[in-house]
């Protein structure tokens, strides 16, 4: 059993984390100085952005409003505010057309809605984003709030360090942040900081920062029989950076991971995802380097070398436009002209800045995310961005699989949970007790993702036309309410839209009864009309003993009644 108190075993693990992490930051710090540079901390982790410009590098900057398109057009296509993302299913497929438990799944849904719409998710679901399209890695932790539920708390790339578990998911995270001593002492409470921070805190030195480590981990199993929070399987702990301390500012605990860490891309066993941004860092260094050299070239044309006698040096010679210079008389040949002639064709040089940019644009999605961003404009649906960029949604459908799996359906989970904890819930019916529920995503981009079943559908459904005249029994071969759950189900309509299955059975008899009653009355007539010709007839028919009459008679009752 190692002697190692609580602090120093987290401190120990910090420092390892840092040291997994130091490969990736050179890479992360390229991205941040050519493409991003108000993201990332990476000078001085523990100190707040100061607000000074850290862009000089950055000459051409259609990177960076590529990244911005990729981000609100990430936002818009899974995510927005403005339209419905996800809804909440039954796990057993028996309850899914349950009246009860429908209505309620409903007002779960509109619930967790109306609190990531109060709450600051949706700001930091767009940061994140960003975080994302530029360094591969987002993360932001998951809290209570009194006022608005939950309150997610972005931290940016450079101050974090994450671990995961032999599945490749993510279940720890650090991360390092400045705090002053009023916020220590407001946080923890006087009694859990350190000495020195009581005696700033006494003296009115309450703006000295110091630094707080923040872990979230997996409990060790042997932790776990605690009681409370303390023995929760994730345990969070705060301690003070460089003071060596027996006890923590806070240790607490939750029941599951309270951190989103989505990742765009992720290969092999690595723990960071990559980005677009490391995908056209190398684009993206050549554009300014053609920027530069076009800048050079326009400046040789407007403003080209002079030369002129040595004597003019100190003439005071005005070389701006409209300018006046003198010569001499003597020798007009003396006067100040270019070195040499500058006409510099630039046609090929503009041409390939617009190959890179294009390239670029192409690395962040930024067609396909503009259209999206467009779409109240353009009123485009998700059947037509799946048709007329098929190829980048198979290539975006990994990127959107994880985005569900290490973001969205996270984030609703927890707020579920703390929702749940609250008591803000309503009550689920009985038929609800004991089943898990299940996330699906209705969001313009997961319904572009669904749209290749869409397509095979219209295919069969165009097919089955086809045969249909030929072969009528293949209508028979297609259940059309299947097709149009499944067709419904693709496209992301509302289900509420479909009839339960009651009342479309309601809705069936009471069809074929018309259809019955209305038969039953069409025969009826029939069969009025034959005794009202059989009794003309009979009145019109001559006495008996015409055996010739008595034929024709017979004949057309006959006739009458069909033989």
């Amino acid at each position: 059993m190692s002697n190692e108190t609580l602090v120093q075993r987290v401190r120990r693990r910090w420092s390892n984390l840092k040291s997994e992490r130091a490969g990736w930051w050179p890479v992360w710090y390229d991205i941040q100085r050519f493409v991003v540079p108000d993201m990332g901390r990476f000078k001085d982790p523990t100190r707040k952005d100061t607000g000074a410009r850290n862009d000089s590098l950055i000459l051409d900057n259609s990177a960076t409003r590529a990244l911005r398109t990729l981000a609100a057009g990430w936002v818009s296509g899974t995510s927005s505010p403005a339209q419905p993302w996800f809804e909440l299913r039954p796990s057993s497929e028996q309850l899914r057309d349950n009246p009860a438990v429908k209505e309620w799944l409903s007002q779960v849904r509109d619930l967790l809605r109306d609190i990531f719409s109060k709450s600051n998710a949706y700001r930091v679901l767009h940061t994140m984003r960003e975080e994302m399209s530029a360094f591969g890695t987002a993360a932001a932790v998951v809290m209570e709030d009194f006022e608005t539920v939950i309150h997610l708390h972005p931290v940016t790339v450079g101050t974090f360090a994450l671990a995961a578990d032999a599945r490749g998911v993510v279940n720890t995270f650090y991360r390092e942040f400045p705090m002053t001593v009023e916020q220590m002492v407001d946080e923890f409470g006087i009694g859990a900081v350190s000495e020195h921070v009581r005696d700033l805190y006494r003296n009115g030195n309450v703006d000295t920062q110091f630094t707080v480590i923040h872990a979230i981990e997996p409990r060790p199993v042997t932790e776990r029989k605690r009681p409370g929070a303390l023995g929760m399987p994730f345990r969070e702990v705060y301690f003070e950076d460089g003071r060596d301390s027996a006890a923590p500012l806070r240790e607490s605990g939750y029941r599951r991971f309270r951190v989103l860490a989505p990742r765009w891309i992720v290969n092999g066993e690595n723990v960071y995802g990559t980005s677009p941004a490391r995908d056209a860092l190398g684009d993206v260094k050549q554009l300014q380097q053609l920027q530069l050299r076009k800048s050079q070239a326009v400046d040789y044309q407007t403003k080209p070398p002079l030369q002129g006698p040595s004597r003019l040096k100190a003439n005071n010679s005005d070389l701006t436009p409209g300018g006046y210079s003198t010569v001499d008389a003597a020798n007009p040949q003396a006067a100040i002209r270019p070195v040499f002639e500058v006409r510099l064709d630039l046609q090929h040089l503009v041409g390939d800045i617009q190959d890179v940019r294009q390239r670029i644009s192409r690395t962040f999605y930024e067609d396909v995310f503009r259209m999206i961003s467009d779409l109240d404009k353009s009123g485009i649906t998700a059947r037509q961005i799946a048709e007329q960029h098929s190829e980048k949604m198979m290539l975006l459908g990994p990127v959107i699989e994880r985005d569900q799996n290490e973001l969205l359906a996270p984030l609703v989970e927890m707020a579920f949970e703390i929702a749940n904890e609250a008591g803000i819930l309503p009550p689920p019916p009985q038929e609800m007790q004991g089943v898990p529920l299940t996330v699906e995503f209705v969001s313009i981009l997961a319904q572009a993702q669904k749209q290749a079943g869409a397509s095979a559908v219209d295919r069969l459904l165009a097919t089955v036309g086809t045969l249909a005249p030929i072969w009528p029994e293949a209508v028979d071969k297609v259940d059309a309410d299947k097709v149009v759950e499944e067709y419904a189900q693709m496209l992301g309509t509302n289900p509420k839209l479909l009839r339960d299955e009651d009342v479309l059975a309601a809705i069936r008899q009471s069809r074929a009864q018309q259809q019955q009653a209305a038969a039953q009355a069409e025969q009826q007539a029939q069969q009025a009309s034959i005794a009202k010709d059989m009794a003309a007839a009979q009145k019109a028919a001559p006495a008996r003993g015409s055996g010739m009459t008595n034929t024709a008679q017979q004949l057309d009752i006959a006739r009458l009644l069909g033989g």
